[in-house]
Formats: C-alpha cells, sequence, structure tokens
C-alpha cells in the first residue's frame, strides 16, 4: 500500500454495546484510538397482539374477529401488546383512534372506549408504531368495532288469564345492545329465532321460523300458541357478539 493511505476493514458487530480499539504501529512507536459504538438489529419481525377484559375477575380474552374488524364490547379495558423478534432498542408508539398517541418504551398500552346508554356501536382504528434509530418505521393498522353490551333482561307474560292457549310476552333489555339475536325456547319443544342470527352463539337445533324482531326498541312481542294443557317453562336468551343475558 501506498505510504499514510487509509486503511479500511469490515467487521459485523453484534447488537450492543461495543469498545473498538484500533492501533497503528511503525518501527519507532504506536498509537491506540479507542472508540464507543453501539449496534441495533433493525425491526424485522413486527407483531401485535390485541386483548380485553371487563373486570378484575375475568381473565384476557382475543378480539372477536368479524369480517376483518375486531369486535370488544363497550367499556372494558383493551390492551395491545407490540414485539418483535430480532429488533433491538425498540420503541413503540401506540394511537387508539380517539386522540393522539403516546410513545412508550415499553411493549404496551391500554384504552377503554366508552360509549353512552344510547350508543349502540362505534368504529376505531388501532395504530401502532415500531422503530429504533437505524431501522425504517413500520406501522400496523387494525380497524375496531366497540359493541354497545346487552344488559338488564326481563320476560313478561301479559297473557290474561293463565289458561289460554295463546301467549304473548313480553322480552326487554335496560340497554339494547348492538345487533342483538333474541333466541326463545317455549318449552313445548319449539323454539324461534329474532333479530340478528349472526349474533346468536348456535342456532342449527332452533327449527322455529326466524322471526323479525323489533331491533331499535327496548322492548320485543313475540307470540306462540300452546296446542297442549300443561306447565311449560320458557327460557329466553338476548346476545349479540360481546354478552349474552
Amino acid at each position: 500500500t501506498q505510504y499514510n493511505a487509509p486503511q479500511q476493514v469490515q467487521y459485523k458487530f453484534a447488537a450492543g454495546d461495543h469498545i473498538v480499539n484500533i492501533t497503528c504501529v511503525n518501527r519507532l512507536n504506536s498509537f491506540t484510538n479507542e472508540t464507543f459504538l453501539h449496534s441495533f438489529d433493525p425491526v424485522t419481525d413486527f407483531r401485535v397482539n390485541i386483548r380485553y377484559k371487563c373486570s378484575e375477575e375475568e381473565g384476557w380474552k382475543p378480539g372477536i374477529e368479524r369480517d376483518e374488524v375486531l369486535v370488544f364490547p363497550s367499556n372494558c379495558v383493551i390492551n395491545v401488546t407490540a414485539y418483535d423478534q430480532f429488533g433491538s432498542n425498540v420503541s413503540y408508539r401506540f394511537n387508539f383512534g380517539e386522540k393522539d398517541g403516546d410513545t412508550h418504551t415499553g411493549q404496551y398500552a391500554s384504552h377503554k372506549y366508552l360509549l353512552t346508554d344510547e350508543e349502540r356501536q362505534k368504529t376505531f382504528v388501532i395504530s401502532v408504531e415500531a422503530f429504533n434509530r437505524i431501522s425504517s418505521e413500520k406501522f400496523v393498522r387494525k380497524q375496531v368495532a366497540v359493541y354497545q353490551r346487552v344488559a338488564g333482561l326481563k320476560v313478561n307474560d301479559n297473557t290474561p288469564g293463565m289458561m289460554k292457549q295463546v301467549h304473548t310476552f313480553d322480552i326487554e333489555t335496560e340497554i339494547e345492545g348492538f345487533e342483538k339475536c333474541i333466541q326463545i325456547d317455549y318449552g313445548d319443544g319449539e323454539r324461534e329465532i329474532h333479530g340478528y342470527q349472526s349474533s346468536c352463539p348456535d342456532h342449527s337445533d332452533f327449527t322455529g321460523k326466524a322471526v323479525p324482531a323489533s331491533i331499535g326498541k327496548t322492548i320485543t312481542q313475540v307470540t306462540h300458541t300452546y296446542k297442549e294443557p300443561g306447565k311449560y317453562q320458557v327460557i329466553v336468551w338476548v346476545t349479540n357478539l360481546v354478552t349474552t343475558s
């Protein structure tokens, strides 16, 4: 090489802190330069896990997938955990679609979507960004729908005279919920489905014809005719994707 020509070497460092010593030597003396550097692994395997729980007694549950949208009940804590298996010193920024997100050096953030009793459903977009000093920013966006839960179920038999064969039942919910489904077992072998059948957990054994419910009203009224005198146990389930009463 030429005298005083620049010298270059290449070395691949693992992620972490390193001290590099470079020593120049000739026949008369030597000189050492010490350099500190920090090596990063880029963000390459960025993933997000979203779950929820509605009380301290409950365990964490995954969101409900529906048409590529995650569905959660209202007024419950939603936890988002972000992680990258290979990246080093990764920071995360979370945005829950209601206000600007905060930058977290940790891997998770929690949020609670609140709906009033009159609000049935709202849609938000959760955005998560992962980055470090050397990697390009990467985003994961997930659309979520928050459903109002069904609550306060009451069933009344408004038939005058209990010996009548034709009975009229009032099914009332104090909080209507969103896209609710009503399943009724009249106790005589006949069953009916009212409302949004897709919100029912299982209706394969409900042989009765699906009857449109008064969606949007607090009270749904149904009528049933008993063919034989007797005592019957009537069971009513009111559900949507996030709750059952």
